[in-house]
């Protein structure tokens, strides 16, 4: 059904009356100061002028909507949702992953089997940072499964959680290694939908979603994916802080200390904790209108601690109990995972 299209110039008389009593309204941040008449009339004139152009070059209906403030930036209008990337762009674009040992290996090519089923061009590559303790047959099982190993130094903390010591070895990908762009995700993470809009954002220091649920730190950004132009600059100064700290920092700390208020920031459903599929289900909406809303657009799942579930790898798969009040989806992540270390993973 074709849409009514209100005339232009109801349009316009309807915009200039907004106008005027916007000048009229004593609230307004132009009455602070004194003007004259005439400067005045000036300006209305000039800001009807505006108004004109703004008239004629609207092609959509306005809709009513919450305040911006309240609402992701996904939800703001002229959002583009994700469309398949040209191959006719002239920079040369990855995904990077990183590993420091076998498992992480393994888990790297779950993640890049999976970003290519969800629609990612040849010609994006998928590169995974290896270090030395990556095994030769851990490797050829990348190199076979569409993934690019590349060697990097390990960068490992002599104290702090073993867990995490190795975990600075991700901020190489803001070395130059011959790649404009790169979208950076940790593998212990189920990939939802296609990330591939994200080589459209504009330059930034490197874009993150918030770590919405480190409500106390705001504004505070996750690691977890990253979106970064690599810059050898950057990466000095990443060195030389790390070098220069007065307290042990990991990955995701020494991002936030230094760039806080630079980072570009992505909305909170590009990474979500798998807790929040099953605890605090409706406080962490986003601006959606309801939980079921906020899963089927969240993009990257973080497996993260709740009760007896961790990671994946350090589970029984058969010790698994599902609980009737929790969304299905939570107990698939974690078989989804298993069933792909078993078809991918005969190495380890």
């Amino acid at each position: 059904m074709a849409s009514t299209r209100v005339p232009v110039d109801a349009k316009l008389d309807e915009a200039a009356d907004t106008l005027i009593q916007g000048h009229d309204d004593p609230s307004h941040a132009a009455l602070a100061h004194p003007r004259s008449p005439s400067t005045g009339h000036g300006t209305l004139l000039l800001s009807l002028a505006a108004v004109v152009v703004m008239a004629l070059a609207a092609e959509q209906p306005r809709h009513s909507r919450l305040p911006a403030t309240t609402l992701p930036a996904s939800h703001a209008p002229g959002f583009k949702p994700w469309a398949p990337l040209p191959a006719v762009d002239g920079r040369k674009l990855a995904y990077m992953l990183y590993a420091t040992n076998d498992l992480q290996a393994c888990n790297a090519l779950i993640a890049a089997k999976k970003i290519r089923a969800l629609g990612t061009p040849s010609f994006i590559e998928i590169v995974a940072l290896v270090t030395e303790d990556v095994s030769v047959q851990a490797r050829q099982v990348l190199v076979n499964g569409g993934v690019r190993p590349m060697t990097v130094a390990r960068w490992r903390r002599k104290t702090g959680n073993d867990y995490y010591k190795d975990s600075l070895t991700k901020l190489r990908i803001f070395q130059e290694l011959g790649y404009d762009r790169v979208i950076y995700v940790d593998t212990d993470t189920v990939i939802m939908k296609n990330l591939d809009e994200l080589f459209h954002l504009p330059h930034a220091v490197f874009w993150a979603p918030r770590a919405y649920w480190l409500e106390h730190l705001q504004p505070f950004i996750t690691s977890v994916l990253l979106v970064v132009d690599p810059d050898n600059a950057l990466f000095t100064h990443l060195e030389h802080a790390i070098e220069h700290e007065t307290e042990v920092r990991f990955d995701m700390d020494v991002l936030n200390v230094e760039w806080q208020h630079v980072a570009g920031i992505l909305p909170s459903e590009y990474v979500v904790l798998t807790t929040h599929l099953k605890e605090n289900v409706h406080k962490y909406l986003f601006g959606y209108t309801s939980f079921l809303d906020r899963v089927s657009h969240t993009y990257i799942h973080h497996f993260s601690y709740s009760d007896q579930y961790i990671k994946p790898w350090t589970m029984d798969a058969d010790a698994i109990e599902r609980q009737p009040h929790v969304l299905p989806l939570y107990y698939e992540l974690y078989e989804e995972y298993w069933a792909q270390r078993r078809a991918l993973c005969s190495f380890l």
